[in-house]
């Protein structure tokens, strides 16, 4: 054991992820970087033994003749430079971040003691390594403290058993204070409270809170907080993430320092990943750059939910030594809590202190994790030498040894000791929180940036639904047929019905009919799927945009208003090329008028469907962003309603009457309406006429035989004939007023002798049967529907900026 020595590989750590130089050197000015303890360690000087973290290895003749040197010459501390390790410095007392020597050498031999703790990583907060020199952590000037007492927080809960809503507490009177420079850890079984009593420093929860949340010795504080779901944009690039972030941080300065981006992914050790899509990152690395996008803003507060949680043992002692070199900063003073969950003794003890929570959301501990096991030896609970003392205490905290060991530890710990009168005359957090106002119209334009980067690398995702619509349209255009669109309603003229074989009259009207509601099948089933594509669509997507969004908004990047508007720019592409891509291959291989101003108001009609549809998927997204499954669910109901109480299926005439007031507030009525004026309307029956004229021969046209039995026919079916003749029959021959009588007695039987319409030639019976009075119907209709996707985008938003807000 006496001729043990240390391998230098196994002290090397990987320079890329700390960034560290090989030439540092650092001097020792009696500072104990650990606010908190102070106690030396010292190990025997009998003792030749070399302890490292990790493991024992031999130590080459070279280093130790190199160590042997410097310390005969140097007989007063003088510094050893380590590779990798950077110093080791002369003293008893060891230092939180660096390497000290324990005691003077003793024949040719070195001491050292070395933990994965005394690492120094790079200070990060000013960008800099503080120019190799070790600086002091406290700074009088500048150091706060956060302090909460009496947090009770409740939540309002349907009992099944008492079918009543009752009120059911997650924190019950928390207390406790930290400081600036100390990083805490906040730890508990499952169901304590943790990532609430987190949101509660966040300021993040407001209903149901009460208590007392100050700070003190400072005026302004910034707050960031980092969701244990990294909510990171996956198809951006690191270094894209990074430069966004700095961008929108600094918005409203006129120009951007993108070194302070460089500097970060070097000293996040970054940069092997810099160009790597941040989906292709592994969880360490996505939690790296979650903490580091926070760093811009130079919080105050930095605020971590279970940032170790998923990662191995080295990736998790990595985070946390990042986590500790945040708060060495003394030009930024900073506190940093972070919820942490079965954390191993080498990364429970590297945080300055641990505040641990009951199973009930009571306080059971805050203060130094060495003080712990002292403690509950205090108690009679003493840590058993086989157990993990983190488990151990956990599982005090979850009531597995009953409520008495809980009830010792609270009598020891009574919270900060401070009256109402001291507090009242401290400031709240709420008064001192910084909330930044970004400009709106930079920001949306840096938005619209990111997100025309994201929608290009997304292009598959396009590329399959234009895929899908095609074969979708390709489908109902074959099935439907190439002629269907022919069919208008129209009466048909004298010209028209002798051109008709005798064979085709008994069938004539029934084809007619059938003809023209196949093809409002057609046509209305083109509504339904700008309709149910725009609100499937953003179902599928929005949830986790919303997850980004309540991270970046509450953490003061930009306002809803901002990303609402680059959302709503953004989803516009596809939005309008999904319903052209319908509309018009079926427009065009169905037989419909060659009349593009009808299919422009088709495929106007078709887009506003779909654009209050996205506005409608983004509404339902964002009250169910947390239950993807009831998201889905609920998108495919709302459009059911819509569809029903359209028109279509059932006439409004024939609805129950408490059932129309349904109708009114149906998108798909006004829809439905617009587009068989604008199919129908504006002279259909003059053009298919003057259709039907231009491909036959008119002269040719002789009167069939059965036309001279019209007049009999007529007085057969109206005996008593016609009371009051209608004005326009002057100047019609016998033929046609006979045609148009036989019309009128249909017309009559079909709407009733009452009806308000009167039959004309110029007018599908279309119109009459959905109680259509015009063209203007078009125009109103598309009124209508302006306004309901105002209202809609109106009412999304606020219910998007009204979960962000609750969180």
């Amino acid at each position: 054991m006496n001729n043990q020595q240390i391998s230098q590989d196994s002290l090397t750590i990987n320079s890329d992820i700390l960034n560290l130089d090989d030439e540092d050197n650092y001097m020792d000015n009696g500072y104990n970087d650990n606010p908190i303890s102070n106690s030396p360690q010292t190990s025997s000087p009998q003792s030749d033994q070399i302890l490292t973290d990790k493991s024992k290895e031999p130590l080459s003749a070279a280093m130790t003749q190199q160590h042997r040197n410097q310390s005969m010459a140097n007989t007063a501390a003088t510094v050893a430079t380590v590779p990798v390790l950077k110093s080791i410095v002369n003293g008893t007392n060891v230092h939180a971040n660096y390497v000290h020597r324990t005691g003077p050498v003793d024949s040719g031999k070195i001491r050292m003691l070395v933990n994965p703790n005394l690492i120094k990583i790079p200070s990060i907060m000013n960008g800099s390594i503080n120019n190799n020199q070790v600086l002091p952590i406290e700074n009088p000037a500048k150091s706060f403290d956060v302090i909460w007492k009496d947090i009770v927080y409740s939540v309002r809960q349907f009992n099944r058993a008492t079918l009543k809503m009752e009120s059911r507490n997650i924190l019950n009177g928390l207390s406790g204070q930290i400081s600036s420079n100390q990083v805490t850890a906040i730890m508990g079984p499952s169901g304590a409270g943790k990532s609430t009593f987190l949101e509660v420093l966040a300021c993040r929860k407001n209903v149901g809170l009460t208590g007392c949340l100050n700070v003190r010795n400072i005026n302004q504080i910034r707050i960031a907080y980092v969701p244990q779901n990294n909510c990171l944009m996956e198809l951006l690039t690191v270094y894209e993430t990074l430069t966004f972030a700095c961008r929108l941080n600094y918005s409203t300065m006129p120009t951007v320092n993108y070194n302070r981006v460089e500097k970060l992914i070097t000293e996040f050790g970054l940069s092997e990943i810099r160009d790597t899509k941040v989906a292709r990152c592994s969880g360490g690395q996505q939690k790296r750059i979650s903490i580091a996008l926070e760093l811009f803003s130079k919080p105050n507060l930095l605020i971590l939910d279970e940032p170790t949680t998923g990662l191995d043992s080295s990736s998790c002692s990595l985070v946390v030594k990042i986590i500790r070199e945040l708060v060495r900063n003394p030009k930024y003073p900073m506190a940093v809590l972070a919820t942490i969950h079965q954390p191993s003794w080498s990364v429970f003890t590297e945080f300055d202190n641990v505040y641990i929570i009951s199973h009930k959301g009571e306080n059971l501990y805050l203060g130094p994790p060495q003080e712990l096991l002292p403690l509950l030896e205090k108690i009679n609970l003493p840590c058993d030498r086989y157990n993990s003392p983190p488990d151990y205490i956990i599982e005090i905290a979850a009531a597995d040894y009953g409520s008495k060991p809980i009830e010792l530890i609270q009598q020891e710990f009574q919270g900060p000791q401070l009256g109402d009168d001291e507090l009242e005359q401290l400031m709240t957090m709420a008064e001192t929180r910084v909330i930044r106002k970004t400009p709106l119209l930079k920001s949306t334009l840096i938005l619209l940036n990111r997100h025309g980067i994201i929608f290009s690398r997304n292009m598959m995702i396009v590329f399959y639904r234009v895929i899908g619509i095609i074969l979708l349209s390709v489908w109902l255009s074959v099935t439907f047929g190439n002629s269907i669109g022919e069919s208008s309603g129209c009466p048909l003229k004298k010209l028209q019905l002798y051109h008709m074989p005798i064979d085709r009259l008994n069938t004539l009207f029934e084809e007619e009919v059938l003809s023209v509601m196949q093809n409002n099948c057609c046509l209305f089933f083109g509504l339904i799927v700008g309709l149910i594509s725009g609100i499937t669509t953003t179902v599928l997507g929005f949830p986790r945009e919303m997850h980004t969004l309540m991270k970046e908004y509450n953490n003061g990047w930009y306002s809803c208003i901002s990303f609402y508007v680059t959302k709503t720019i953004i989803d516009i592409p596809m939005q309008l090329a999904i319903p052209s891509i319908y509309t018009v291959y079926i427009y065009t291989s169905t037989g419909q008028p060659n009349q593009y101003f009808r299919e422009a108001y088709l495929l106007l009609i078709t887009i506003m469907v779909s654009f209050v549809a996205e506005g409608i998927g983004a509404a339902v997204s964002a009250i169910f962003m947390r239950e993807p499954t009831t998201a889905a669910f609920a998108a495919g109901a709302v459009p059911m309603p819509m569809i029903l109480f359209g028109g279509f299926l059932v006439k409004y005439s024939r609805m129950p009457f408490y059932m129309k007031w349904a109708s009114w507030l149906s998108l798909m009525k006004y829809a439905y309406e617009a587009m068989i004026t604008s199919m129908y309307g504006f002279d259909r029956c003059q053009y298919n006429y003057e259709l039907f004229a231009s491909r036959v021969n008119v002269s040719a046209i002789e009167k069939p035989t059965w036309a001279e039995y019209l007049p009999f026919m007529l007085t057969t079916l109206n005996p008593n004939g016609d009371q009051n003749p209608d004005e326009s029959l002057t100047g019609m021959d016998e033929d046609e007023i006979a045609i148009r009588q036989l019309y009128t007695t249909a017309f009559d039987a079909v709407n009733g002798r009452n009806a308000s319409k009167a039959f004309s030639y110029d007018v599908s019976i279309i119109f009459s049967y959905y109680n259509i009075d015009g063209d203007w119907v078009l125009y109103r209709s598309l009124i209508i529907m302006v306004i309901y996707l105002i209202i809609v985008k109106i009412i999304t938003y606020f219910v998007i900026l009204n979960k962000l807000k609750r969180g």
